[in-house]
């Protein structure tokens, strides 16, 4: 007795290539659950994070680990 376990997937694709993509799906057998994506809030990773605190200027810069460390202390 063969069982089946299902995996879910999130996968972002262009909208002009939705069409081909349902029929791929379809041809499969695969289970498709169309979202909008700018419904969604997009999360930022930590890079993207310390860009904009750069950009903002909410960083400091020291000559070496000694004088951050008087700083911090």
């Amino acid at each position: 007795m063969a069982t089946t376990v299902e995996k879910q997937i999130i996968v972002s694709i262009p909208s002009v290539d939705m069409k081909i993509f349902k029929t791929i799906a379809e041809k499969f057998g695969w289970k498709t659950c169309i979202e909008n994506s700018k419904a969604k809030k997009q999360i930022k990773t930590s890079f993207e994070k310390s860009q904009e605190d750069i950009k903002a200027g909410r960083v400091n810069t020291y000559k070496n680990s000694d004088e951050m460390f008087k700083k911090l202390i």
